[in-house]
């Protein structure tokens, strides 16, 4: 399948540029955050839902705007299922599964951040911002990530992109990415997978 430029895909990319600076305005104007470690919801200027989880708090991200160091970033965007075709119980267990996933990245001392924001076609997506690239590989062999990905993904989305590469500045710096999966479900199976490396 031929999945053209990755400048197709430039508004996958404005989004998560969006929560970026999203992160810096929070952390800068606000000392504490109470809910930093699971999650606190705010609205971005245009009233967009937002959401920010610091798993080791704000401080660490705070010292890491004081640098340019390269990051290593996530970022999902996913096209859900129509809510007719969703049920409570999928609801649900979503929930569930996210509150677990929060709780546990506290032991991946290398996620600086998890953010989950809404987009401006409605649907969702988030960006991980993590210190270091085997740190992804890392959070990949998390048993509750795997649950996610194959009981939760195929039922709830159509399709995914999930977007990876460095932040060249840190929080400062523009996304450079360098590879995408594509996943496409169809009646809660997985029905084609691809990656692609861009250069």
């Amino acid at each position: 399948m031929d999945f053209g430029h990755l400048s197709a895909y430039d508004s996958d990319i404005k989004f998560l540029d969006v929560i970026r600076q999203f992160v810096i305005s929070e952390t800068r104007r606000t000392d504490t955050i109470p809910s930093a470690y699971s999650g606190g919801f705010s609205k971005l200027d245009d009233g967009r839902d937002i959401r920010t989880v610091y798993p080791h708090g704000i401080e660490e991200v705070r010292l890491l705007l004081s640098q340019t160091l390269p990051l290593n970033f996530v970022g999902f965007i996913g096209y859900k299922r129509p809510t007719e075709e969703i049920g409570q119980d999928l609801v649900d267990k979503i929930w569930q599964i996210d509150r677990e996933l929060i709780t546990e990245m506290r032991n991946h001392s290398d996620i600086i951040a998890y953010v989950t924001g809404e987009r401006e076609d409605g649907e969702w997506g988030n960006l991980v911002v993590l210190r270091k690239v085997d740190a992804i590989e890392k959070w990949r062999d998390s048993k509750i990530h795997a649950t996610a990905i194959s009981e939760i993904s195929p039922k709830y989305y159509t399709k995914i992109r999930i977007h990876r590469g460095k932040l060249l500045h840190g929080f400062h710096g523009n996304f450079n990415c360098h590879r995408t999966l594509f996943l496409d479900y169809d009646s809660g199976k997985m029905i084609h997978r691809e990656v692609k490396e861009w250069t």
